[in-house]
């Protein structure tokens, strides 16, 4: 498979996936999944294809974009869009993350006193010791103090999801006129990741079939799409720009890193290869604090 780079960056807030918290209370995630990214682009192909008709396709008064190629011609598609619309079928999308950021693993541990202080995975750890080692495993940070499981995304230094909330009234469904006691609340994303308003990101990756890709090109510049919830008052608004790059080694260099500190050939299926992995051996659980970060500095 052929990869090209997705990078949208937003132009507006933005409610992606509309997670129902509470009873009347919706959240945005904090990335976008692969499946509403692909719908997102399947509806700008479609909105700027002369020979679909929204209205015509739609069921039960809810708009459809499915592309098929055998219900509409190529014919008025945009020459852009051309090999996209042919293709879509093959085309496989993955989860567009802020800032092509990766998930924290399960064995990803940080210090509890000072989050500025670099993570660890600790996976080969428990691997290695796992036949020898008795009760808990002890920890700790560089500095001494105790770790703590790390989740959510590795965000880059100083940049976070920021995110308001504004409150709505429903629709009265026969009078479209503001309903009693149908008062409900939006918690929507910024479009920007720090105090000096940097350009929040999302970065994902589309993989394209090798002979598909021999004969068509993919990338798309400057383009806006609208991805989410509530679009149509003006909410997901995002640039999108797609390139060209590089197949990744990736996996395969994180496989032979695993091995080779495992020392056998097993192969992880979750490990965060932008971390430090601490593979020191665990003899017992009444360590000293120097014994446990000596431990914890000896890294791969």
């Amino acid at each position: 498979m052929i990869r090209y780079k997705i990078t949208l960056t937003p132009l507006s807030p933005f409610l992606i996936g509309g997670h129902q918290v509470l009873d009347n209370h919706y959240e945005t995630l904090d990335y976008i999944p692969a499946p509403n990214l692909q719908a997102a682009i399947a509806r700008r192909i479609l909105e700027s294809h002369g020979g679909y008709d929204v209205q015509q396709q739609a069921r039960d008064g809810q708009k459809r974009y499915f592309i098929d190629p055998d219900l509409i011609g190529v014919e008025g598609c945009e020459e852009k869009w051309i090999p996209w619309f042919q293709h879509f079928s093959q085309l496989r999308f993955t989860d567009a993350t802020p800032f092509g950021a990766e998930h924290f693993t399960a064995s990803t541990f940080g210090c509890k006193l000072d989050r500025e202080h670099e993570e660890t995975d600790f996976l080969v750890a428990f691997y290695v010791t796992r036949h020898h080692r008795k009760g808990r495993l002890n920890m700790a940070c560089s500095c001494g103090e105790r770790l703590e499981r790390r989740s959510g995304w590795k965000w880059p230094q100083g940049t976070r999801m920021f995110k308001r909330t504004v409150t709505r009234v429903a629709l009265d469904d026969r009078r479209h006129v503001s309903a009693d006691g149908q008062l409900f609340s939006l918690q929507i994303g910024e479009p920007y990741a720090d105090a000096e308003r940097t350009p929040l990101l999302f970065v994902g990756y589309l993989l394209v079939p090798e002979s598909v890709e021999k004969e068509m090109n993919f990338s798309i510049h400057d383009e806006v799409v609208r991805i989410g919830k509530h679009i149509t008052v003006g909410l997901g608004k995002m640039n999108l720009e797609v390139e060209r790059v590089e197949t990744d080694a990736f996996p395969e260099a994180r496989i032979a890193r695993w091995q080779t500190l495992s020392g056998d050939t097993s192969v992880p299926l979750l490990i965060n290869g932008t971390l430090p992995l601490a593979v020191a051996p665990i003899e017992g659980r009444n360590m000293t604090i120097s014994t446990r970060t000596a431990r914890h500095t000896q890294s791969g």
